[in-house]
């Protein structure tokens, strides 16, 4: 079972896939991806523009 997520760069959607994937696609760490889920980085995102306002979103298991 694969957990599926989407990686958005403000309201863009860039790619979707396992953590795995997008850390690849964006050449990012997997931890750094995996942080963009949590609600620290949302937090924070909401006072200032970290990572270019990117936020990862779960979608569902495939």
């Amino acid at each position: 079972m694969r957990r599926i997520y989407a990686l958005y760069r403000g309201e863009k959607n860039v790619c979707d896939g396992t953590i795995d994937e997008i850390a690849a696609h964006e050449k990012l760490k997997r931890f750094t991806v995996y942080w963009l889920s949590t609600p620290t980085a949302k937090k924070r995102q909401e006072k200032r523009s970290n990572f270019n306002g990117m936020r990862l979103i779960f979608i569902g298991n495939e």
